[in-house]
Parts: C-alpha cells; sequence; structure tokens
C-alpha cells in the first residue's frame, strides 16, 4: 500500500513543544520532508534535553506567560505551518487559585494554542505556500482545555469548539486552523483507525486505515504524524474548523 509523501521545500514549520515525544517526531518528519523547522521549549538551551535537536533551530518559549509568547512571536520572520505538540508546565504544587486563574486564561484565549496562533497571524498569512499558511493543534495541546481535573470527554468537545472558533479568527487572514485527537482504547491494539469527517477528496490518507507495527502508544503517535504533515499540507487547503480523531 502506497501513503502520500510531501515536500515541505521551503516552508518553514515551527512546533511548539518539538523537543520530546510526539512533538519531536513531528519535528524530523516535517525536517525529512525538507522544511526548515523551529522547535521550541521552556529551556533556555538545548543541552537540557536528552534529544539531539541540531538539525532544528531551538527558540525559548512557555504558553503559559503571554510575554514569552510575544517575544518568540516578534523574533520569528515566517512562519508556513504552525504545529502546537505542547501542553502545559503546571507545577504541582500550585494553588488552587493560580490553576484556575490559568485555566480561565487558556480557555479566554490569553494564553496557550489560541494566543500562539494569534500572535503569528500576520506571519503565517503572509506564506507563499500552496494553500495558504495553517495551524494544527496535537492531542497534547488539548490538556490547555483540561488545566484541573475537567472529564477528558468534556476537554475535548471544548478544544473542538475552541478550533472552530480559531478558524474563523484565523479564516479572516487567509489561515486555515484544525485539530487530532486520540481515541482512548480499553484494550491495547496494534493498528490504528484513522476516523475522519473530511471529503475522501483531501486525500488518499484520510480515505484508509495505515497499519504499524508495535505498541498502540508506537501506532498512535505515528497516526497522528501523518494527520499532522497532512493538515499542514497542500492537500488540506480546504479543511479549516475540523478535529480529525485517531483510534
Amino acid at each position: 500500500m502506497n501513503y502520500p509523501r510531501y515536500d515541505y521545500s521551503g516552508h518553514r514549520v515551527a512546533v511548539i513543544g518539538g523537543t520530546q515525544g510526539t512533538g519531536l517526531a513531528i519535528a524530523h518528519t516535517f525536517a525529512d520532508a525538507g522544511a526548515d523547522v523551529v522547535v521550541t521549549g521552556a529551556q533556555h538551551l538545548t543541552g537540557f534535553y536528552d534529544a539531539d535537536l541540531s538539525r532544528f533551530h531551538y527558540r525559548q518559549v512557555a504558553l503559559e506567560h503571554q510575554e514569552s509568547i510575544v517575544d518568540f512571536a516578534g523574533r520569528v520572520d515566517r512562519v508556513d505551518v504552525l504545529v502546537v505538540a505542547g501542553g502545559p508546565e503546571v507545577a504541582s504544587q500550585l494553588p488552587a487559585s493560580d490553576r484556575e486563574f490559568l485555566a480561565e486564561a487558556s480557555r479566554l484565549g490569553l494564553v496557550g494554542p489560541v494566543q500562539i496562533a494569534r500572535r503569528l497571524r500576520h506571519q503565517l498569512s503572509a506564506s507563499a505556500a500552496q494553500g495558504g499558511g495553517a495551524v494544527v493543534l496535537t492531542p497534547t495541546a488539548s490538556r490547555w482545555w483540561s488545566v484541573g481535573t475537567t472529564p477528558t470527554a468534556v476537554t475535548d468537545a471544548a478544544m473542538t469548539a475552541g478550533v472552530v472558533d480559531l478558524a474563523e479568527t484565523l479564516g479572516r487572514h487567509g489561515v486555515r486552523a484544525n485539530a487530532c485527537l486520540t481515541e482512548r482504547p480499553a484494550a491495547p491494539a496494534y493498528h490504528v483507525q484513522i476516523g475522519r469527517s473530511a471529503p475522501h477528496t483531501s486525500g488518499t490518507l484520510m480515505a484508509r486505515p495505515r497499519r504499524v507495527r508495535g505498541s498502540l502508544a508506537e501506532a498512535t503517535r505515528a497516526a497522528v504524524v501523518d494527520v499532522v504533515q497532512f493538515l499542514g499540507s497542500a492537500g488540506a487547503a480546504g479543511i479549516t474548523g475540523q478535529t480529525l480523531r485517531v483510534g
């Protein structure tokens, strides 16, 4: 079975939270496809991370702080694809009042994924890439809608609604916004079915399942990476405000 191969040569891709886990896998995949990739993390230097980040540009940014987001946006001259693959860094001993303040700020879009997407709207709208600029939120980004003890179902619904609102806001600038969520199966599995709400014409990736040998976590990560790369491509130019499920 043949799967889509993407050419991101000449594209600038920013992966927020791209120093580990799925974010790092996404960054490598875009770099393998020829993109110029910027990854972000909370540390001052890349030496604090276990992963080798030498093939990427590195920028420090903390999505919990608006001033950090503003500073990052001011240092980035262009972005074709923005991927948010980082969740909130909330200390376990953080007082309930401070946690609720962060949660409310996130819901209002003052910090987190919505804020950084809005701050980069001009760079994204200026993208010369076919299909224009794109914002993609990963399953990790859903944690911004659940700072606290919000049930998973409520979190997913809030993120889905948030993506619709973000797409409407960015659409005025010619930028599309979509997201990816993962199912939470009760039993282990060795394959992942990519669910879809988009038309079959959106691309072969969305039209048939992909089987990945290995653990459930590995298979799910591979599927998320595939969906993110598709949503950032010209093949998804007509898709915005959608949350695709992997599982």
